[in-house]
């Protein structure tokens, strides 16, 4: 049964399914399943995803399952394509439930943007929302790490899995590795998302990723759905006049997928991958991380 589970998430995934239909699956499975049965393993393996991550795709169809049912709807009326406004949008519901059907209802037609959910949280939220920036924050680089992660095997290959750089002092803390199936370190990436949670000028620390570029195989900047295409041009203008050659750029929609609009261009640099541990010991934010894993 695990085989079988595994190859429909593996296979959901590598076809570039919309988050519902891998939490669809893994519901199904979990809700037939004996009590205490350890899917986790098999579904993070499958998916590349974390656990945590697939958890909240299953509690996001089980709150939108309710609020259909509440409201008369038929069953998968209320699947938005794309899974960070979905969460936004619920969480919208819980503070005002007509505020909230309406967004849910315009981004399952794709009428409403990450944008438009920030302007009616602010306006159902108050004062809250500024506390709730944090919350926000952590919704936005979930979803574009997931991105990052279905990207991984185009740009690297078959195998290549990404996870979060551990975060380090005087680099930009949004990082991300690229591991092969052998666990070696193929490339890197560091993310940049838009204003007002980082700032006015989201690539003020491009600089920061063309030297880390020269630590690694491969490396990308990777534009988070609230930049637009414009500022992705501007990212290569930047990259060239920085001399960065070695670094691509990838703009990450807000309707998924992904656009490349640079790659970054081989050289015959040194291997530095011991440099790029060095700097993860003694630099990183985490103290006394040990690390291991270099190519």
């Amino acid at each position: 049964m695990k085989k079988d589970l595994e190859k429909r998430l593996r296979e959901a995934r590598e076809t570039g399914q919309p988050w519902h239909v891998v939490g669809s699956i893994l519901q199904e499975w979990t809700a037939t399943q004996l009590h205490g049965t350890n899917v986790w393993p098999v579904a993070t393996k499958a998916t590349d995803l974390s656990e945590l991550m697939l958890r909240r795709y299953i509690a996001a169809l089980d709150r939108l399952g309710e609020i259909e049912t509440s409201h008369a709807l038929p069953p998968a009326s209320l699947l938005p394509p794309t899974f960070g406004p979905t969460e936004l949008a619920i969480r919208l519901y819980g503070r005002d439930p007509v505020a909230g059907l309406k967004a849910l209802h315009a981004l399952k037609q794709r009428k409403m943007t990450l944008r438009d959910l920030r302007v009616e949280l602010r306006k159902s939220e108050g004062h809250a929302y500024e506390g709730n920036r944090a919350r926000e924050r952590t919704v936005l680089v979930a979803t574009c790490t997931e991105a990052i992660s279905i990207q991984a095997k185009k740009l690297f290959g078959r195998g290549t899995v990404a996870q979060r750089r551990p975060s380090i002092q005087y680099f930009n803390t949004i990082g991300f590795e690229f591991r092969n199936s052998q666990g070696f370190i193929v490339g890197g990436a560091d993310l940049y998302v838009g204003s007002p949670l980082y700032g006015s000028n989201p690539l003020s620390t491009i600089a920061q990723s063309v030297l880390m570029a020269t630590y690694l195989p491969a490396y990308y900047i990777f534009l988070g759905p609230e930049l637009r295409m414009s500022d992705a041009e501007h990212a290569v203008r930047v990259l060239e006049v920085l001399q960065g050659r070695s670094v691509g750029v990838v703009l990450l929609p807000e309707e998924g997928g992904a656009v490349v609009l640079r790659r970054p261009e081989s050289s015959r640099k040194a291997d530095r991958a011991k440099d790029y541990l060095s700097i993860l010991e003694h630099l990183s934010i985490e103290r006394g991380r040990t690390v291991t894993g270099a190519a």
